[in-house]
């Protein structure tokens, strides 16, 4: 018996390894052997490319650490140096930002963006055909169970993208480790360089195999390796390259025509159908133009293109992209010129002008036109004589003159303009009725406000000035700012006081209402991405009143790509980031307010902090914590970014309240409020129990029967009315204010004054009279 299992134990042995062992686990492939053969590559693409390497991290800047200790800056040096005499090797000009366990950091500046700041200047002072950045990645909760291959490349930049593309493929084949994604970065080795450019997060340091496997100098080659094989890769499909011409400045001419010349270095040649001309034309939103390509001497294109003979005068902007047949794309190519047809007539046009028999003050519209009728370019000079005196700048083709008219008949006004003069009449357009200019400053600082206009009796007006019918009561207006009524005898300047006490004004903000599977559903069947759009779209609108300039990431069900918006953040130059989320937590997770930030973001960390203490205060709800947490938004976006994540919609009692939209407006309310106590406060999260939104709080009571009113203050917000019946308004500045409640044809009206002094004031809201 013992003899017959001997011989099993031995048969079933020798077909082991007849078939090569078990299948090896994936833990067991980290970091074990090249799946591919690196003698088949070619390494002669190499040949005279330039190409640095950058070891993430070193000195004093030790980046993440493994779970007994290895540093990630020792990793990504090794890994780099058995890089470098691999592009050494196959004839390449490789170049390391550091060969030694150094920072970059200088006794002036010994800040994290010091050292990044240096090692991007070395890199464009060499500029590279390619430049890696050399990352292993850590969780922010350093669970070990978690390990993923991630590839970031250079935002906007197709040529980045293919590199990355190039590389991921490779490192995913070869390591071992799980495959993550290819994204756009914002990392600021990647942002700010003006190469191709990616940066390779190859595994996860908190990870303990892979920190016992990195820990050998074997790992960190066959990491290499890998590394050498996606540059292979890359530069075996060619490198395309756009030759631009030199415009001038400014083109005085009636058309412009340019011509481009394209090559492919080391490719199949350009692919005629990828070859793509973007015009931006001024003032306009850019648009793809036909472009006429003519083939060039050996494998040259010529890229041809000509303005229409309409277009308008102004800075035009042209961007040029093409690929080549392997796919590989060259850098765009953005060029600029301004075209200035010279000016062929002038048009005048008075407003506001006296009555005939009286003296007066109006202003002037001169606008000036080239001889295809269309407006002279921005920032064109113009000398204005006779009736005015003047010399200023074109905005749209025109300059306004303020001239003082006399009792009888017109003016003349001759204006010079491009070294040519015309004379040009302004009559009366409005005799019968009398003007009077009104300067309208901040009463906080005394600056002119851009945009005031006045309501019933405005005629037209310029930075700073409107004109009103000096019999006529009038209301001025400006976004951001509580009007302010003006009635005769109207005084010369007219102050008006900004809403929150200006905080808001100004500010870029970016809401992003969460769509998508991670958005929850209520017991009830309340879509958490619904109430999600419903809460940013009320948000919006508040902030947009405030003076703040707002985006919101969709509008409708659509869910946007997490990387088009960091990308669009990031160009619109976004001053804070917003996600609002409503989700179904875990069961065994307590329900409430959450607000979380990137791990590395002291700023971030700090918004966090003011929008929960705030949030948590106005809407009574238990805060569960200010944390860190990675989403692509959080971690891509320049600007300081949180998550706000609302009590959990499973609740059937939050669920109700969401569903109607006073719940939703309650929420947009005192995200409002958060985000003007924190611009008010400091980046620190020091007292965050004192941060509250700067101005006077005004709470509204209306009684019999007390909720669903709908109420608004000077015609600029709007709220509704509680089980209580109070609806409560913040950042309202010292003075004169209207509020109406509206309630099924039902109205009640209040006017009074809120003093400097008060800091929060209950006013009960009388039946109008």
């Amino acid at each position: 018996m013992r003899r017959l299992l001997r011989a099993s134990l031995a048969l079933a042995l020798a077909a082991v390894l007849a078939c090569g062992g078990p299948p090896a686990t994936r833990i067991e492939r980290l970091y074990r052997a090249l799946d591919e053969d690196l003698r088949a590559a070619d390494p002669s693409v190499l040949a005279g490319r330039r190409i640095v390497i950058d070891p993430g991290h070193g000195g004093a800047l030790r980046g993440t650490h493994g779970p007994s200790g290895l540093d990630e800056a020792d990793v990504n040096l090794g890994v780099a140096l058995y890089l470098w005499g691999l592009l050494r090797e196959a004839g390449a000009d490789a170049i390391l930002t550091r060969s030694a366990d150094r920072d970059f950091l200088s006794p002036d500046d010994s800040t994290v963006a010091g050292d990044l700041e240096r090692r991007v200047a070395r890199v464009d002072s060499l500029q590279p055909d390619a430049f890696v950045s050399i990352h292993h990645n850590a969780q922010p909760q350093r669970d070990p169970s978690v390990n993923v291959l991630d590839t970031y490349y250079r935002a906007g930049d197709p040529a980045s993208r293919e590199l990355a593309f190039a590389v991921h493929r490779h490192l995913a084949r070869n390591l071992g480790v799980p495959s993550g994604a290819v994204r756009q970065g914002n990392y600021y080795v990647l942002r700010r360089t003006s190469v191709p450019a990616v940066l390779g997060e190859s595994a996860y340091l908190t990870h303990p195999a892979v920190e016992r496997r990195l820990r050998l100098a074997e790992a960190q080659r066959l990491e290499a390796e890998a590394w050498f094989l996606g540059l292979v890769d890359y530069f075996s499909r060619g490198i395309p390259r756009v030759f631009a011409p030199a415009l001038p400045g400014t083109l005085a001419v009636d058309t412009l025509a340019f011509v481009a010349r394209v090559v492919d270095d080391g490719g199949a040649g350009i692919d005629p159908d990828a070859v793509r001309l973007v015009a931006r034309p001024p003032g306009g939103a850019p648009r793809a133009a036909t472009a006429e390509l003519v083939p060039g001497p050996g494998d040259t294109l010529r890229v041809r293109w000509r303005l229409p003979p309409d277009a308008p005068n102004g800075r035009w902007r042209f961007t040029l992209a093409v690929r080549n047949a392997l796919g590989n794309s060259a850098r765009p190519v953005t060029l600029s010129v301004r075209l200035a047809r010279p000016p062929a007539m002038v048009t005048a046009r008075a407003a506001g002008a006296p009555p005939a028999g009286r003296t007066g003050d109006a202003l002037v519209r001169v606008r000036v036109l080239d001889a295809l009728g269309l407006a002279v370019a921005d920032g064109t000079p113009v000398q204005v004589r006779g009736a005015a005196h003047l010399d200023a700048r074109t905005r749209d083709g025109a300059v306004v003159v303020p001239v003082r008219y006399g009792p009888s008949g017109g003016i003349e006004l001759v204006v010079t303009c491009e070294g040519r003069t015309f004379r040009v009449a302004a009559g009366r357009p409005d005799a019968g009725r009398a003007w009077h200019r009104l300067v309208v400053v901040d009463a906080a600082t005394g600056e002119p406000v851009r945009g005031a206009r006045a309501v019933d009796g405005l005629r037209t007006g310029r930075r700073g000035e409107v004109l009103a019918a000096v019999d006529d009561t009038v209301r001025v207006v400006a976004r951001g700012y509580a009007p302010v009524r003006v009635t005769p005898p109207a005084p010369d300047t007219v102050r008006l006081r900004a809403w929150f006490d200006g905080v808001l004004r100004g500010r870029r903000i970016v809401i992003d209402p969460e769509a998508g599977p991670d958005a929850g559903t209520g017991p009830l069947g309340l879509d958490g991405a619904w109430v999600n759009l419903r809460v940013a779209q009320y948000l919006a609108a508040d902030l947009r009143t405030a003076g703040a300039d707002v985006w919101t990431t969709r509008d409708d069900e659509r869910v946007p790509a997490p990387a088009d918006v960091a990308r669009r953040t990031n160009r619109w130059g976004a001053d804070r980031y917003v996600e609002v989320r409503h989700r179904r937590v875990a069961p065994d997770s307590a329900s409430g307010l959450r607000v979380w930030h990137f791990p590395a973001s002291r700023r971030g960390y700090a918004m966090a902090a003011h929008l929960a203490a705030v949030l948590g205060r106005e809407l009574g709800e238990p805060v569960r914590g200010v944390g860190a947490t990675v989403t692509y938004p959080l971690q891509q976006t320049a600007c300081p970014a949180v998550v706000v994540e609302f009590p959990d919609i499973a609740d059937r009692d939050v669920e109700l309240e969401l569903d109607d939209p006073a719940g939703q407006r309650r929420q947009a309310r005192a995200l409002l409020d958060a985000l003007a106590a924190h611009f008010a406060a400091t980046d620190s999260a020091g007292d965050v129990e004192g941060v509250r939104p700067p101005g006077a709080v005004v709470t509204v009571r209306v009684p019999d029967p007390p909720a669903g009113w709908i109420v608004t203050i000077d015609g600029a917000f709007t709220r509704l009315t509680d089980a209580a019946g109070t609806a409560a308004f913040a950042g309202v500045p010292p003075g004169l204010h209207v509020i109406e409640a509206r309630r099924r044809g039902r109205r009640r009206l209040w006017r009074g004054t809120v003093a400097d002094s008060v800091r929060s004031v209950d006013l009960r809201v009388l039946p109008a009279r």
